[in-house]
């Protein structure tokens, strides 16, 4: 026995089925595109906070050479820290702090630029030299610049470091 379909009712049932297949496909194409939104929202926020932070670490820099450049402008005699200002540390990462009343470096300082509070630390010490055979515990001088700061990104810090030595024209 053969079925025959009337033509309409069969016309029908395909528009029904095309109908319903445009229906997934397009919730299906909404969810893709909800999706690449969302990770394209996602890596510009990312890249947003990698740029504050690139920022910042430049800042940073310029200040800490612009602090050693300050420093190396000085004469020799008054380059170091004096003992009597707050946050003074006799001693830096094991070697003795260049001190003096006579030494009008600040240990710390605080700079802001942009909205972003940077914390400067100036440590000045004596690094030995051995000249012929002859060891001297006061040879040159080491200065170091550490800028620290707190972002999105969380605590950063730069860090420069730089040696001077005494001149015969040097005070």
């Amino acid at each position: 026995m053969v079925t025959v379909m009337n033509p309409t009712s069969a016309s029908r049932a395909s528009k029904q089925l095309e109908r319903g297949a445009t229906i997934v496909e397009m919730i299906v194409a909404t969810m893709l595109l909800a999706i690449a939104v969302l990770a394209a929202a996602t890596a510009m926020g990312a890249a947003t906070k990698t740029a504050a932070v690139a920022e910042h670490r430049s800042v940073a820099a310029r200040l800490a050479t612009s602090e050693v450049e300050s420093i190396r402008s000085r004469p020799y005699g008054l380059i170091g820290i004096d003992p009597a200002t707050r946050g003074y540390k006799p001693r830096f990462e094991g070697r003795p702090t260049v001190s003096g009343r006579d030494h009008v470096l600040k240990p710390t300082g605080t700079v802001s630029v942009g909205g972003v509070d940077y914390r400067i630390e100036r440590h000045v010490t004596w690094s030995p030299i051995t000249v012929g055979g002859s060891t001297s515990a006061e040879g040159f001088k080491i200065i170091t610049i550490i800028v620290a700061w707190d972002d999105t990104g969380g605590p950063h810090e730069v860090r420069q470091d730089t040696g001077i030595f005494r001149h015969d024209d040097d005070d």
